[in-house]
Order: C-alpha cells, then sequence, then structure tokens
C-alpha cells in the first residue's frame, strides 16, 4: 500500500488522470442507476388461509396449522415458514429461496396441503395463492362537515379515479365503518304476539344475508 502511494506522489499526473476518468465515469454511470423514492423489497412468498368456522386458536393450531406445516416441511426451495392460528381461521406464510422456480415450488406445495385427508369435516378447504407485495406510496385522509354516508361516497370516488393517473396501479381503502342495519323491538309487541327476544332473533338470523358492496 504505502509503494502505491509513494508512486502516485512521484507521478501528479497520474494521480489527476485516474481522478478524472473516475468522476467521469461516475457522472455517466449516474444514468444507468437505478433510483427510487421508496427501494422495492422484492419477496418469493405464498400464503395458505383455510377457514374453521367454530374452532378455537388452539383447535386452529393442532387441527389446521401444525398440518400444513408438516405436510410442506422438508420440500426444496422453502425459506421459511410463519403462521397463526386466530379464532376460525388460520394461515401458513412460505418464503421462498430466491433462485428457485417459483411455480415449482407454488406447485410441490399444493400437491402436498391437497393431499391432506386429515382436515376437520367442517373446514372449508385451503387458498393457497402467491402474496405480491406492493409500496404504498401515501396515505391521506378525508374529514369535513357531512355526514359519514357522503364521506364514504367521496372516499369511493377518489379510489375509483386515482388508478386512472399514470403510475398508480392500486387505491385502497381504510377506516369504514361497514353499513348496518338496527331492529328495535318494543316489550309491548313481543307480549302481542306471544313472542321472546331470543325466538325474534333466531328469525332474523335464518333470514338474514350478508351482501358486500364496494360502492
Amino acid at each position: 500500500m504505502n509503494n502505491i502511494i509513494e508512486w502516485f506522489v512521484k507521478n501528479p499526473i497520474a494521480a489527476n488522470l485516474l481522478m478524472l476518468g473516475l468522476l467521469i465515469g461516475g457522472w455517466f454511470g449516474t444514468d444507468s442507476i437505478k433510483k427510487e423514492v421508496f427501494p422495492t423489497s422484492d419477496r418469493n412468498f405464498i400464503n395458505i388461509n383455510m377457514s374453521y368456522l367454530g374452532a378455537a386458536p388452539s383447535e386452529v393450531e393442532q387441527q389446521i396449522v401444525i398440518r400444513i406445516e408438516e405436510a410442506i416441511a422438508g420440500l426444496p426451495g422453502i425459506f421459511k415458514i410463519t403462521s397463526n392460528s386466530q379464532q376460525d381461521s388460520g394461515s401458513v406464510g412460505i418464503d421462498v429461496i430466491e433462485g428457485y422456480d417459483f411455480k415449482e415450488v407454488l406447485s410441490a406445495i399444493k400437491g402436498r396441503v391437497d393431499a391432506i385427508n386429515t382436515f376437520p369435516p367442517s373446514s372449508e378447504r385451503p387458498i393457497i395463492s402467491q402474496v405480491i407485495f406492493r409500496n404504498t406510496l401515501m396515505w391521506f385522509a378525508i374529514s369535513g362537515d357531512m355526514s359519514r354516508s357522503e364521506l364514504k361516497k367521496i372516499g369511493y370516488q377518489i379510489r375509483d379515479e386515482m388508478p386512472l393517473l399514470a403510475g398508480i396501479s392500486e387505491v385502497n381503502i381504510q377506516g369504514l365503518r361497514l353499513d348496518e342495519v338496527g331492529i328495535e323491538i318494543s316489550e309491548n309487541t313481543l307480549r302481542r304476539y306471544n313472542l321472546t327476544f331470543d325466538e325474534v332473533a333466531a328469525a332474523i338470523r335464518q333470514s338474514s344475508m350478508n351482501i358486500l358492496r364496494s360502492n
């Protein structure tokens, strides 16, 4: 190292030419360098969701999650397995090692999970999907002196119009309350028809329907 420094000291013109070359190369290289405000972190991730209505988290773990983990353990290409058990459902996440054929790993996982025949009869079929991560560009809130329904209408309008702008692929809304219908029955009405509150609740439950609206 000392010999190199000594040589540059004795040859200042060569040192200046080398420095000039590095500066010119760096200047022209800036155009080819990828620049991002929010750098992306690409991940090959597979998610398995499964519903088991009426089951406690511990039961979901024993009957659903552990059986999926045992079935896919040892498959080539899997870097890490994480799981989550909650009331009525469980999920298993799989990180795929970079460089492996993602479709091949996904197909192998589907084959192993579909071959499990010990799931509880009341559980639903597992949903296996690739997770695509998107970076959030910005968050903003909508507020004003108006009713909640009017704010919701404006929010849906913005959600539908913003993807028309260049560079925006998806817009999501959070914090909205679901629409609900309230039913109130007086005690006099119940006595008149010789009904109990539980009977009315059961009748409503049997004939009710959940309708998901996107706008």
